[in-house]
């Protein structure tokens, strides 16, 4: 117990496998999950699993975020234009 709390203490490589690595490299798990007792070579690789999917999805939302620039430039380019002319009408 802690300040009239349970806590629950479990060993890291014993998390439950839905964990998952953020951009910060912080684990985000789910505590509400049951606990699965693994070696810690199991855990090593787990970890270095969860890490590829990680890097993978930073890589997937980037290469999209890439391919829409230009455009999204040109809009943005064009929205400007637009803005200059409605204030030099109004002069």
């Amino acid at each position: 117990m802690h300040n009239n709390k349970f806590t629950k203490t479990y060993f890291l490589k014993d998390i439950h496998h839905t964990f998952r690595r953020n951009p910060k490299n912080q684990l985000q798990v789910n505590i509400s999950q049951d606990v699965e007792y693994r070696s810690r070579e199991d855990f090593i690789n787990l970890l270095y699993d969860k890490l590829r999917e990680s890097h993978q999805r930073q890589i997937e939302i980037s290469t999209k975020k890439l391919s829409q620039l230009d455009d999204e430039k040109q809009n943005l380019l064009q929205s400007n234009e637009i803005s200059l002319e409605r204030l030099l009408k109004n002069l």
